[in-house]
């Protein structure tokens, strides 16, 4: 039971062994470091609450969780593969954060806010959000194409995948999908 009752994201670091866990589920909720070299748990960071979003840096060196009904993201330094934490991003009351997604430069992060049927941009050096796109009901994972021009967020209360121009800054459609989509992943 290393890795808890409901072990809800793995995201490898780069340029090392570890991989990154967040347990979020019916027994405590926790952040592990997975030493990937060793086949085992090097450390076990426990938070208040969380709710499937981790996402690293391209450089390994700074680790973001989502932290559920605290309305809040987590931040962490990534320091000789160990977690240390490194302070808040505050979100509005109701925003439930799920899935997280960086932008390839680091300055952006998008949340998905469950609860509040939106996805949220932040901008990480002001720690604050800046741009709110409406999606589906009870959104939960999001995805950035390749060339960062569209957001894909799964919408898991009404079977569907928002489409987000970020250019135009605007949700321009749904796509339709099997039952309760949540994690998304692009080819």
């Amino acid at each position: 039971h290393e890795l808890g009752g409901m072990p809800l994201k793995l995201v490898p670091v780069p340029g090392g062994p570890c991989v990154l866990v967040t347990s979020n589920g019916y027994t405590e909720h926790f952040l592990a470091v997975f030493d990937v070299s060793q086949s085992k748990v090097v450390q076990r960071v426990p938070i208040k609450e969380g709710w499937l979003g981790l996402a690293v840096s391209t450089d390994g060196r700074r680790v973001y969780a989502s932290g559920g009904s605290q309305d809040r993201i987590l931040l962490f330094d990534f320091i000789d593969n160990r977690l240390v934490e490194a302070g808040e991003i505050t979100l509005d009351a109701g925003t439930f954060p799920a899935g997280l997604q960086l932008n390839r430069g680091g300055t952006r992060l998008y949340a998905v806010a469950n609860t509040a049927d939106a996805l949220l941009q932040i901008d990480l050096k002001a720690r604050e959000v800046t741009a709110r796109f409406p999606v589906g009901v009870r959104p939960y994972a999001c995805v950035l194409s390749a060339d960062e021009k569209m957001a894909y967020v799964s919408n898991w209360g009404e079977d569907s995948v928002a489409l987000i121009d970020m250019e135009a800054g605007k949700t321009i459609g749904n796509i339709k999908s099997s039952d309760r989509p949540n994690d998304l992943g692009l080819t």
